[in-house]
């Protein structure tokens, strides 16, 4: 327990140590005895606990190193060929479901900081999954977003073309952009810019939409403003021709 605790907390640099030998070399590492080894700093507990020989195998992601184990004996043993390649055939598996691990641990994170809105939508019409920016955005819960289907919370008069482009991406349309507005939980709506993209085998459609509301408001601003400016200037052009 002392060892283990002892190897828990030492931090060892690259090329220090057992771990640190297989973590700059992406290769396996035997030492006979770790007590009488030069490159060993944890020597003097493993000769209180009895323990001489060690080899460790590297995690592999890709050609990266992301971790190391260790094997102790109370013997001191040669270097034993066989078992080093079945230690490293089961070290590449397991270095496999830690990349896998940690691919899903990465994505969840963007997925959750990223500003986007991003959702996973059945062929059905319901919300499968939605990111924490929804909820900042609309002020629903993703709850309460999942209950209904997607087409209760969008303005009536874009439902059908949205509906349209669900059809589109369930007949198997790889891209599909778009923009609807969606409600909010204070009534009011917000418009979204999509992209989307299906997942036939699945039955789901992947997508993620940008709040481009105040883009719009600027636009319809812009519009009324030389709404205004063509009426001011047919105004001032009566008055100049009256006058």
């Amino acid at each position: 327990a002392d060892f283990v605790q002892l190897s828990k907390t030492v931090t060892l640099a690259r090329g220090v140590g057992l771990p640190g030998r297989v973590w700059a070399s992406g290769q396996p590492a035997w030492i006979p005895d770790v007590q009488v080894d030069g490159n060993f700093p944890r020597a003097a507990a493993a000769q209180r606990v009895g323990l001489h020989s060690a080899f460790a195998v590297p995690l592999l992601r890709g050609v990266e190193v992301v971790g190391v184990i260790e094997f102790f004996s109370r013997d001191i043993r040669e270097p034993d060929t066989p078992l080093l390649e079945t230690m490293m055939t089961a070290g590449s598996q397991i270095g496999l479901y830690a990349a896998e691990k940690w691919a899903a641990d990465e994505l969840d994170a963007f997925f959750t900081v990223t500003p986007d809105l991003l959702c996973v939508v059945s062929f059905g019409g319901y919300f499968l999954r939605l990111n924490p920016a929804w909820k900042q955005v609309l002020g629903f819960t993703e709850a309460e977003l999942r209950a209904a289907p997607f087409i209760d919370f969008l303005h009536p008069e874009d439902r059908e073309a949205s509906l349209a482009a669900l059809l589109r991406a369930s007949a198997g349309a790889r891209v599909i952009n778009f923009e609807n507005r969606y409600r909010a939980r204070d009534g009011s709506y917000r418009w979204f810019e999509w992209t989307a993209a299906p997942a036939a085998d699945r039955r789901v459609v992947y997508a993620a939409a940008r709040d481009i509301t105040e883009r719009k408001e600027a636009d319809e601003a812009l519009r009324q403003s030389a709404v205004h400016l063509t009426q001011l200037v047919g105004e001032l052009d009566k008055e100049r021709k009256k006058a």
